[in-house]
């Protein structure tokens, strides 16, 4: 039997990281195991990367990650063993600006 993957795909393509807030699109991840996100980012941009789970698609919940722009770029979280059926990544602004790209994979262990 095969397992499930998610192939790497963007979700944020050149965002302006000058806006308040960049939300991806949701993924996915039903029946998969592993998730999780490269954010690429050029600019003078800070703030915080985060990943938002739900059920339904349709009411989010942070995970309370909050990885610090400071450690440059880029950036990868990985989320094991999640019971999510749905991801997003999130970007909150602090101060600068910048643009960001953003993929997600997942996997079925």
């Amino acid at each position: 039997m095969s397992k499930k993957v998610i192939e790497p795909s963007r979700v944020i393509t050149n965002g302006n990281m000058f806006l308040a807030s960049l939300v991806s699109s949701p993924t996915s991840v039903k029946y998969m195991d592993n998730v999780s996100y490269q954010a690429v980012y050029v600019g003078t941009a800070a703030g915080t990367f985060d990943v938002e789970v739900s059920h339904d698609g349709v009411n989010w919940s942070p995970l309370g990650l909050a990885v610090p722009l400071s450690g440059g770029s880029p950036q990868f979280i990985d989320v094991n063993q999640t019971g999510a059926a749905y991801t997003r990544f999130v970007y909150t602004r602090a101060s600068g600006s910048g643009t960001l790209n953003v993929t997600v994979t997942a996997k079925e262990i």
